[in-house]
């Protein structure tokens, strides 16, 4: 939270971006990572109630730190390619229209 509010008092798109990213990743990960686990553990391998949280737990805190990590990181990588077509008056260039691609072409001959 306290990253969030500062991006956006500081008006810091690349530290809003990513720990919104971040944050959901990181919590999507580690809650499907502890039910999968957990339904696993107790459905296929018959674990006890208490060895399946433990381990779910563990799985879940290894899958939300990875993928908030990830997420950080991809942040990162994207932000800085955006950056570098900006550098070169390239704006647009990630939604440039192709007009090649008979869905961007003026003309809908055929559709």
């Amino acid at each position: 939270a306290k990253r969030l509010s500062d991006g956006i008092i500081q008006n810091d798109e690349k530290e809003v971006t990513k720990s919104l990213a971040v944050y959901g990743c990181a919590t999507g990960a580690s809650i499907a990572g502890q039910a999968i686990t957990g339904a696993v553990m107790i459905g296929v391998v018959g674990a006890s109630l208490p060895l399946a949280g433990a381990v779910a737990f563990g799985v879940g805190c290894c899958s939300g730190i990875a993928a908030g990590a990830l997420s950080e990181w991809t942040v990162d990588s994207v932000i800085e390619k955006a950056k570098s077509l900006g550098r070169k008056g390239r704006n647009n260039a990630l939604f440039d229209k192709n007009e090649s691609d008979p869905l961007f072409s003026s003309s809908n001959e055929g559709y």
